[in-house]
């Protein structure tokens, strides 16, 4: 990640709606006049940089305290940590408690000059194929996708829309507040949760996502490795890894594979409260008593024997 010299005010945040139905965003800070001291970009372009936004916005330092706040002094407290989420409601909340701090304390962010405007214009917009009913799916972007997304945007060729937010800042307190608030009230319903495995927030389109995308010093993202790991949970069961090692046996025999799976659906009901029983069925498809030995030894069944 590479940080940003002092000389850029200039933000836009673009929400593309495409011809292929595909919605996407992206974060553009222009190269020029910067005065910004803590702000990284993702992937630099001709004229701007790209900044990621679903986990590279909250490396600067005043976005990420922003939302800490949030959590700690907004969020219920008594919330468990998966339903801790901040969205548009949420930061509604903060909106009304900075509201009354800024009386209290005589404090105000300086004057920020945002302009909303779309290409092409909302009339020109709207053609048979491009219809108020058209359903968008949202992604992220990835970042080998930044370049032709921005050419789109500035072109409009390929969208039936962009619209757009741009605001000048000054600083970095102005820069995160008023790109939260630009987040919250996109066309997107987003959210920021903070990630299960590192426990940095994220921003996330979806109630049920619980890890962010980062990578960490195994080199897998904390999404692939709660996945991994609950994999691995899984196998550490005796039996269910009985029965993925005795499906094995079958993989290239199909229609015996097709007979253990059926037979199989048959005997968890059969020996539902008799693991016994159900393990003594699941080694006889072993061939030999070596190999049935060696499988009680390396999978730890004796427990059930």
């Amino acid at each position: 990640m590479i940080k940003l010299s002092d000389k850029f005010t200039t933000i836009r945040f673009k929400e593309l709606y495409k011809k292929d139905k595909i919605a996407n965003i992206l974060l553009e800070v222009e190269k020029s006049n910067n005065t910004l001291t803590d702000l990284e970009y993702t992937k630099e372009l001709k004229d701007v940089f790209i900044i990621d936004l679903e986990t590279d916005i909250f490396k600067n330092s005043e976005i990420d305290r922003l939302v800490r706040f949030i959590y700690n002094e907004i969020l219920d407290k008594n919330l468990k940590e998966n339903n801790k989420i901040i969205n548009k409601d949420i930061w509604n909340k903060y909106l009304m408690f900075k509201e009354n701090e800024d009386k209290i304390y005589n404090k105000k962010l300086g004057t920020t000059t945002a302009i909303h405007y779309e290409k092409p214009s909302f009339n020109e917009a709207i053609t048979k194929d491009n219809k108020d009913s058209i359903k968008y799916k949202f992604n992220f972007p990835k970042i080998d996708d930044y370049e032709k997304l921005y050419i789109d945007s500035e072109t409009t060729n390929n969208c039936y829309k962009v619209r757009i937010c741009e605001f000048i800042v000054k600083n970095n307190e102005e820069y995160a507040f008023h790109l939260l608030h630009t987040i919250f009230n996109s066309g997107f319903d987003l959210k920021i949760k903070l990630c299960e495995n590192c426990k940095k927030p994220f921003l996330t389109k979806t109630l049920n996502t619980q890890n962010c995308l980062r990578l960490n010093e195994r080199g897998l993202t904390c999404r692939y490795e709660k996945i991994k790991i609950q994999k691995q949970h899984q196998n550490d069961d005796p039996i269910k890894h009985l029965i993925k090692n005795v499906r094995d046996l079958y993989e290239n025999k199909p229609e015996e594979k097709e007979k253990f799976i059926e037979e199989l659906n048959d005997k968890k009901i059969e020996y539902f409260s008799n693991n016994k029983d159900f393990v003594l069925w699941l080694l006889s498809h072993y061939k030999t008593k070596e190999k049935r030995q060696d499988t009680i030894e390396r999978l730890g069944l004796s427990i059930y024997l």
